[in-house]
């Protein structure tokens, strides 16, 4: 009998140990990964790669289209190629979407994990260091679009001036209601800030949101600002307003976030996150690739049809969290690509390469020496700029997360 109570019990555990393996962990590599793919999206969305596709058109045809053409009579460089060009130039923005709802989840994940060891959630700790992790280079960004560099004019680089009407703004993390209120700032470089500000603004609102509800209402509050993100879309669209106007919109993309936030508090649950962890293994792991690339296969992705601009930000806030859930609780081999350390290195310096790119390819152009130098960039930014200003952090971090 007491064999049979051990085995029980064992096997319980072995069950149990499914979701534990990942939700214990306050960093996960994997997520690192994500971000760089996001980045990559974004990149090729701002035109960065040039006309990819006809490069990935021309390595397939001296590769693996001849044995094709012989065996089938039709090649897939083409075809792939045109794909690719489609995948990133109309839907890369989709790649903001996911950084979205990476911040949300990994937010909340480690905020949750501080009020259960240590029984609170500590405001000011947690807006220090965002403020030493954001503003450091994005007012770095700031004063290179609005007041320029030395030598910007000679590879460029034109500031807006600090009497530009979106200076103020943007100095207080609204650049991105500037931007809908008096039309587009000018600038690529400054331009990329609206996604920061919209971010910051979250910043706010959630520790606070999460110290305030309860359990069950934290769950009613996300799904509350997903369905009045949907509502706001749907109002915007109705009006038929310029598409940046819908955009830039905090509100509009709130449901973005909150799946992240969401998506944490559910896995907080044992039995939820046990569900998830099966589902992801066994089924998402087969779908969530198909669906994601017939997702950027799509024409007006968000736009033009006003119920692809109300819908479609959900859809794609779905697949992210697929994405997250499949960093989370990843099958072997899936894990093993996630977890890989050259896409992991490239995340940790994620939102240097975010920040910078629109920099590079202003000066440079686009192609893929303009990638490669937005990630020498974006490493030395990193190494020299933001990681002395990060070791600031230790004396408000209660639980460590990515190591410096």
């Amino acid at each position: 009998m007491k064999l049979l109570n051990w085995l029980i019990i064992k096997k319980q555990s072995q069950h149990q140990s499914v979701p534990e393996s990942g939700l214990s962990r306050t960093y996960f590599p994997e997520l690192d990964s994500l971000r760089f793919f996001a980045f990559v999206m974004v990149f090729g969305f701002h035109q960065g790669f040039g006309n990819i596709g006809s490069l990935l058109a021309d390595i397939f045809a001296m590769t693996i289209d001849l044995p094709l053409l012989l065996i089938l009579g039709k090649g897939i460089g083409v075809s792939t190629g045109a794909w690719m060009n489609h995948a990133l130039s109309a839907n890369g923005w989709i790649g903001v979407n996911l950084f979205f709802c990476l911040s949300g989840f990994i937010i909340t994940h480690l905020l949750l994990k501080e009020e259960s060891r240590f029984g609170s959630i500590d405001w000011m700790a947690f807006w220090v260091r965002r403020i030493l992790r954001i503003w450091p280079l994005y007012y770095l960004i700031w004063l290179i679009g609005f007041g320029g560099i030395p030598w910007s004019k000679s590879i460029g680089l034109h500031s807006q001036g600090f009497s530009s009407p979106h200076a103020l703004p943007f100095a207080v993390f609204l650049g991105n209601w500037s931007m809908i209120w008096q039309g587009p700032v000018g600038s690529d470089i400054l331009s990329v800030l609206w996604s920061v500000c919209v971010e910051e603004q979250f910043y706010i609102i959630i520790p606070v949101a999460l110290t305030i509800l309860g359990p069950r209402s934290r769950i009613v509050f996300c799904i509350t600002g997903i369905l009045a993100a949907v509502l706001r879309r749907s109002y915007l669209a109705g009006l038929d307003v310029p598409q940046y106007q819908l955009t830039y919109d905090s509100l509009a993309q709130m449901d973005a976030i909150l799946s992240g936030v969401l998506l944490a508090l559910i896995l907080r649950s044992p039995s939820a996150g046990i569900f998830l962890a099966g589902f992801t293994k066994k089924i998402l792991a087969w779908l969530l690739l198909p669906v994601t690339i017939y997702l950027l296969s799509r024409s007006h992705l968000g736009h033009d049809v006003p119920i692809r601009r109300i819908l479609d930000p959900l859809a794609i806030a779905g697949v992210s969290t697929g994405w997250l859930l499949l960093a989370v609780f990843s099958t072997r081999n899936w894990q093993r690509f996630l977890a890989w350390q050259g896409w992991v290195k490239m995340g940790q310096v994620s939102y240097g390469l975010y920040m910078w790119h629109e920099v590079v390819l202003t000066a440079k152009g686009s192609g893929l020496i303009s990638f490669f130098l937005t990630v020498l960039i974006a490493m030395v930014s990193y190494q020299f700029f933001e990681r002395p200003i990060l070791g600031l952090k230790k004396k408000w971090t209660k639980l460590s997360s990515r190591p410096l």
